[in-house]
């Protein structure tokens, strides 16, 4: 009898050892663990060293997917100041967001960068074709600051954003047309659109700022002098409305205010449901809206209306998308 008792405890056994070594060995943490505060970024894209600037917010923990927005400076700029002095960083706190801000690259590569005699810029398509740096693409690299980021926090890929001013506006509907993918919605604020004929692989929604008083991208198009020289700028509208056309956002505004200096019109919504929002300030020039001072000279870039946050304003447009 206790021969018995005794083997059917020792069938027990090996039973219970067997369902144990059945179970799936756990998984190492795999996800990554994020570093709050302010933090460069280097990556070699191309053959070039290049950098970026990544916030975490001291609210990111590791566990939960943040979104992430990605800042382009404007020429002759740079990813931290518009980091700090554009009020991102503070945004990303209060928000608990993540924010990028890449560096560009000289118009001269291999040369000491300046704001006159060689500016930091974007190839957004508006370079000399054929120059070293129209060579350079810069897609590339902000699709790899992209993955650099996720590998350093939790991103939402269903909630990564772009905005940018001047060139760096331009860079953004360049990422519109041809990285569509990896975006949930746009913010150019003052620039170029050096896209003709748009045609992006998915409509995701835009939100574009424009000065009134620019004179270095004139509402109504004509002449305009830069630091770097002169050139010819077609009309806000003719530049806008190619992309209102490719997202099927065409016709009269559904949504059309103007209050305190602020005219904000809304199409569409058109295809995938993306609409296009144009607002156009009233006596703002060329600077970042409600921004700090960049220093330039106001006969350069025009006047300042404090009438709009563009921060706040582009992060609550962001806040109710996803891809």
């Amino acid at each position: 009898m206790n021969h018995a008792r005794s083997l059917v405890c020792l069938l027990a056994l090996a039973t219970t050892l067997a369902a144990q070594d059945s179970r799936p060995a756990s998984r190492p943490d795999t996800r990554p663990r994020p570093r709050p505060g302010t933090q460069a970024l280097h990556l070699k894209v191309e053959g070039r060293e290049r950098s970026a600037w990544l916030h975490v917010p001291a609210a990111c923990t590791g566990r939960e997917a943040l979104p992430l927005v990605m800042v382009l400076h404007g020429a002759g700029g740079s990813g931290r100041h518009y980091l700090e002095r554009n009020r991102f960083r503070d945004e990303a706190e209060r928000r608990g967001w993540l924010i990028v801000a890449p560096d560009g690259l000289p118009a001269r590569p291999q040369a000491k960068a300046g704001f006159l005699t060689n500016p930091v810029v974007w190839n957004s398509g508006q370079l000399r074709a054929g120059s070293e740096r129209a060579r350079i693409d810069d897609v590339a690299f902000l699709l790899a600051v992209l993955d650099e980021c996720a590998r350093r926090a939790p991103v939402d890929q269903e909630r990564v954003f772009v905005t940018g001013h001047s060139n760096g506006a331009g860079m953004t509907y360049l990422l519109a047309q041809r990285a569509s993918e990896r975006f949930a919605a746009f913010a150019p604020v003052m620039g170029l659109n050096p896209v003709a004929a748009p045609a992006p692989a998915h409509a995701r929604p835009f939100l574009a700022i424009y000065g009134r008083e620019d004179p270095l991208v004139p509402f109504e198009g004509g002449e305009s002098e830069l630091p770097w020289g002169s050139r010819t700028t077609p009309p806000v509208r003719s530049m806008v409305e190619p992309w209102r056309t490719a997202l099927g956002c065409g016709g009269e505004p559904r949504e059309s205010t103007d209050v305190g200096g602020v005219r904000r019109e809304v199409y569409g919504p058109g295809a995938n449901r993306a609409t296009f929002t144009l607002i156009v300030l009233a006596g703002h020039g060329h600077g970042w809206p409600g921004g700090q001072e960049s220093g330039l000279p106001e006969r350069m870039i025009g006047r300042r209306s404090e009438a709009l946050d563009a921060t706040t304003t582009i992060l609550d447009f962001f806040a109710r998308h996803r891809r």
